[in-house]
């Protein structure tokens, strides 16, 4: 304990002789603490009662208040010249709930230009509508069909693969398919359909298809030569450009044996197969002839169902059931519930079994004993076998489930959703051939009315935004006010009722004031204990006797490079703590200091941060016992600006010095572990 507490314990007497002398020697010793020989003396300085309790662990930080909504409002008008303003609210209107509830008009644009053009517009669709109608009845007919059609395929599909996830385990089901290799074939026959130009889906048939080229052959078809898809000889083809056999195999020769990159490429860009291609050269099926071939008729069209080729029955052939009948190896589904009934049933069976056992055993040595009848024994013998009985009889329910019932039915359930995708190919070959001669005579009045639709939404859309209600409560500002860029806003006209205003161009920002928050820059030291969620103290400087509460709502994942120029080495991430409640006196760019309650530690000694010091890398506490300083080597928990838990070797209550003293450190800065312990001088 200081000098200081000793005087204060020390009881006053009531001779006027004493008290003189008491101050006597008080002024000596001071005198002698102050002036004198101080050497071999130890600088105890301030010292602290370690505490137990609870430990609140925050990051302080300061930060400025903002609007956590902002509503921007734009120009919206399209077109170079810009629109007038006819009118406006005045700057700084307090926009209520009430105002929009009834819809209150904060801006209104001149629309007389953008109501005539409407006016031509609507002449124009109503024209294209009444064309496109007489394109469409049967196109709609046939295509609603077929959408039905596909559907329902579609949906059986989907149905018999939910069928058997259910019954295996979808990762089960996903390792099947993925082996059977079933999306990549039904991927592939669906890239075979778009190439064929047999579509079905609306989007697709809507397009890619006039009356001009649905006679002609697909593209990228390369018979004799031709590819540009015109018609004419043989010999016009390869005096155009066209090359012959002869004269491509020397091209593949000089180039090894492959064709040239550049051609290659080129034939890719068009679709075709270039394997395909080789084949045909060396086959000599290119010369086969002269002129284009039609278009395929319905029955010659490309094969796009999915083919179950050898190779897919011999892996289709390879699955065993039976290996899957496996509690560990399922998921959860009907095959993992109904083995785990079976085998409760088993279990619970044969416990029974193994229990009237135990129980008939007891019942022997009682009737050797003549305490229980011939007939009792016989009864609990007949138990016994009866139990067998159902033992036994589960365990060959349980046996005829996994070899039998189990795999037929997977094997069902896989081959149903087999059939449901073979069916939905079917389906979707036969939708496409049926639309191509409707989609032809629809395309071109479809394209033009939709066209002019467009135009006229679009006119009726600008109309519309030439009234700019009231949306969100706050206070309005103008955008000339709040133009971030100085030089646009010294060159720019202010907006007012007659100002020009440009697409695009800020004309009010209203902040919503109901819903205030600070924003704070955590250091990337504190930055890990803060997390979304987290309650926070707020203090304004301007009220700083108010105390608010508030939650973060935001952590920035990446350090915030605004400041990057002035200080490359500071590594700070934004953070956002709304405040709860409304208060009229908030305003956006108040400071204020935020404390984020990151943690609580409960029942812990905890002592002043700068009484912990380190020797090499062990924390070290000075402690106070019998008068005397104690080094003594102590466990660090979590800290906050103040203070630090100490998690061992330290108890609540002792004493310990709020800095290290110099006499017990060496000259190379670590403590002096020799001096365990040091006497204190009796300063008195």
């Amino acid at each position: 304990m200081s000098s200081e507490s000793k005087k204060t314990n020390s009881k006053p007497t009531s001779s006027r002789i004493l008290m003189v002398g008491a101050a006597l020697v008080l002024l000596i010793g001071a005198g002698f603490y102050f002036f004198g020989d101080r050497s071999g003396e130890i600088d105890l300085g301030t010292t602290f009662i370690a505490k137990r309790g609870d430990l609140q662990i925050s990051v302080l930080e300061g930060g400025n208040i903002e609007a956590q909504k902002s509503q921007e409002i734009r120009s919206q008008i399209k077109g170079r010249t810009g629109v007038k303003i006819l009118s406006i609210v005045e700057e700084g209107y307090a926009v209520s709930q009430e105002d929009i509830a009834n819809g209150k008009v904060l801006v209104e644009l001149d629309s007389s230009d953008l109501v005539d053009r409407r006016v031509n517009q609507e002449i124009a669709t109503q024209s294209a509508e009444a064309t496109f109608i007489e394109r469409k009845a049967q196109f709609e007919i046939q295509l609603n069909q077929n959408q039905s059609n596909i559907t329902a395929a579609e949906l059986t599909s989907k149905f018999a693969r939910m069928d058997f996830a259910k019954f295996l385990g979808e990762r089960q089901v996903a390792d099947i398919i993925g082996k059977l290799t079933l999306e990549e074939r039904l991927a592939a026959a669906d890239e075979k359909m778009k190439k064929s130009e047999i579509t079905f889906k609306p989007e697709v048939i809507k397009s890619n298809i006039s009356p001009e080229t649905s006679s002609q052959r697909p593209q990228g078809s390369w018979e004799g030569g031709n590819t540009s898809g015109g018609s004419g000889s043989g010999e016009h083809s390869r005096g155009q450009g066209g090359m012959n056999r002869e004269r491509l195999m020397q091209m593949i020769e000089a180039n090894g044996g492959e064709i040239p990159d550049a051609m290659r490429q080129g034939m890719e860009a068009r679709g075709i197969n270039v394997d395909e291609f080789m084949e045909r050269i060396k086959s000599g099926d290119m010369a086969k002839s002269s002129r284009p071939e039609p278009a395929p008729e319905p029955s010659a069209l490309p094969q796009m169902d999915m083919v179950m080729d050898e190779e897919y029955i011999k892996i289709r052939a390879s699955f065993d059931f039976s290996d899957f009948a496996d509690s560990n190896r399922l998921e959860d589904g009907e095959a993992k519930q109904m083995l785990r009934n079976l085998e409760d049933t088993y279990q619970t069976a044969k416990e029974t079994y193994l229990l009237s056992q135990t129980t008939l055993e007891g019942q022997r040595r009682l009737a050797e004993k003549n305490f229980i009848t011939q007939s009792d024994l016989d009864l609990e013998e007949l138990r016994v076998t009866q139990n067998m009985n159902r033992m036994e009889s589960a365990e060959t329910e349980k046996k005829l489930y996994i070899q039998y019932t189990f795999p037929k039915e997977a094997e069902k359930l896989l081959s149903d959703y087999e059939e449901a995708l073979m069916n939905l190919q079917r389906t979707k070959k036969e939708a496409g051939a049926k639309m191509a001669q409707e989609n032809a005579r629809l395309k071109s009045a479809q394209q033009k009315y939709n066209l002019e639709k467009e135009k006229l939404a679009d006119l009726i859309d600008q109309i519309e935004k030439c009234v700019i209600l009231a949306e969100r409560p706050g206070m309005v500002v103008y955008g000339s006010s709040v133009e971030s860029n100085p030089w646009r806003r010294s060159s720019q006209e202010p907006i007012q009722e007659g100002t020009t205003v440009r697409e695009r161009q800020l004309v009010l920002v209203i902040p919503d004031m109901t819903q205030m928050g600070v924003k704070v820059n955590i250091h990337e030291s504190s930055v890990q204990k803060v997390a979304i969620g987290q309650k926070a103290v707020i203090r304004v400087d301007a009220y700083p006797d108010i105390t608010l509460k508030g939650e973060v709502v935001k952590v920035a994942v990446l350090a915030d490079s605004a400041n990057a120029f002035m200080n490359p080495d500071l590594k700070v991430y934004p953070t956002v703590v709304t405040i709860e409640g409304i208060r009229d006196w908030l305003r956006p760019g108040m400071s204020a200091e935020v404390e984020i309650l990151v943690d609580t530690l409960v029942d812990v000694v905890y002592v002043p941060i700068q009484s912990v010091t380190f020797d090499g890398e062990a924390s070290v506490c000075y402690v106070m016992e019998n008068g005397k300083v104690t080094p003594r080597i102590v466990t660090t928990g979590a800290f906050t600006e103040d203070f630090i838990a100490i998690e061992s070797g330290l108890e609540g209550g002792e004493e310990v010095l709020l800095l290290a003293p110099d006499s017990l450190t060496n000259p190379s800065g670590s403590s002096n572990e020799e001096n365990e312990a040091v006497e204190i001088p009796d300063a008195a």
